[in-house]
């Protein structure tokens, strides 16, 4: 008869697995006690009308047909163009174009503008990131000068 001892407790790894390939990315560890870095809500909330515009604007470009492929009902608010980006900034809402989001199976134009750029321009050869981002803040400009029409 063989004597098996109990197993051992089970030590907690933390890994955190890549989303595309089963390679483990290595996550920065916090000092026990320690807290995650803090941000500056204040600026965050300064910070977002900058990045993104009204809340207005950005449902009215949630709204819109993805500007890549013309899904519908899944458009996100996409940095597509530069505009006061740098340094660690996200650009400005005027560089805004909407892009889908995941929808079902696909991982959406959004995700492969910002992750794999080579492959949307190969899919989207005729896709211009300044047109797209200026006719965005056109229609835009004339959404609201139509509604203020009609509450007049």
């Amino acid at each position: 008869m063989t004597h098996f001892s109990p197993c051992p407790k089970p030590v907690r790894v933390e890994r955190v697995y890549s989303r595309y390939s089963s390679i483990p990315v290595t996550t920065p560890k916090i000092k026990k006690g320690g807290k995650p870095r803090a941000y500056n809500k204040q600026r965050q909330a300064k910070e977002m009308p900058r990045k993104y515009g009204s809340s207005h604007r950005r449902k009215f470009v949630r709204s819109l047909d993805c500007s890549a492929c013309g899904a519908s009902g899944f458009s996100q608010n996409a940095h597509v163009h530069k505009i006061g980006a740098g340094a660690g900034r996200k650009g400005s809402f005027m560089g805004i174009a909407p892009l889908c989001g995941p929808r079902y199976t696909l991982s959406g134009c959004h995700n492969q503008f910002d992750e794999h750029r080579s492959d949307f321009d190969r899919r989207f050869p005729w896709y211009n990131p300044e047109v797209i981002a200026a006719e965005t803040e056109r229609a835009y400009v004339a959404f609201c000068e139509a509604e203020q029409e009609m509450s007049a």
